[in-house]
């Protein structure tokens, strides 16, 4: 089949979570002192629903990864840099538990059938064959760690967009709509 059969939604790449962190990067206690509310004004629910989607919001915004998980992304390149950074990679250790995953066609590859080099704090996969399949699929952990490990401006964004749900109470079209100054010092830019 030829490229030419394809149009351009079926070659962009497709990003999804495998598994998800179970971790909070801030805990009920720190978003009640924030917010400068009563304790019984915000239920535990309210306040894991602001935390989830501020979380999720400013990671789509910024396309980084804050705290760590498995995510997955299916391209149509055999060289790409990987999304959602940071990926923690250690190239002396050649790490299984980074990169857990590199599926071409219907074969897992293994470690020494594709190269890999920090680009950033991400990490670029080649794979060094010409394609019979269309689809690469890799499998890799990445965010900064733990909330301790997350820098305090990326925080600070997360914060700021809980406060602003708060205020707003909760409605994510307002969200959507806004211009959030909180998210311009967390921004990177790539050229390729």
């Amino acid at each position: 089949m030829t490229m030419d059969r394809y149009n351009d939604q079926d070659l962009l790449p497709r990003h999804s979570v495998v598994q998800k962190s179970v971790l909070k990067l801030f805990d009920d206690a720190e978003i009640i002192n924030h917010l400068r509310v009563q304790s019984r004004d915000l239920s535990t629910d309210q306040i894991k629903y602001y935390m989830d989607v501020a979380t999720q919001w400013v990671q789509d915004q910024l396309g980084k990864t804050l705290l760590t998980m498995t995510r997955e992304t299916v391209v149509y390149n055999n060289r790409f840099v990987l999304p959602y950074g940071p990926v923690l990679w250690n190239a002396s250790r050649q790490n299984k538990d980074v990169i857990t995953k590199v599926i071409y066609g219907k074969k897992e590859l293994e470690p020494h059938e594709y190269k890999v080099r920090m680009v950033g704090d991400s990490v670029e996969i080649q794979v060094p064959f010409s394609w019979k399949e269309r689809a690469l699929t890799v499998q890799y952990v990445a965010g900064y760690g733990d909330a301790g490990s997350v820098p305090t401006p990326l925080k600070h964004a997360v914060m700021g967009t809980i406060e602003y749900l708060y205020n707003n109470n909760g409605n994510l079209e307002a969200l959507e709509s806004a211009t959030a100054p909180w998210l311009q010092g967390g921004r990177t830019y790539r050229l390729f």
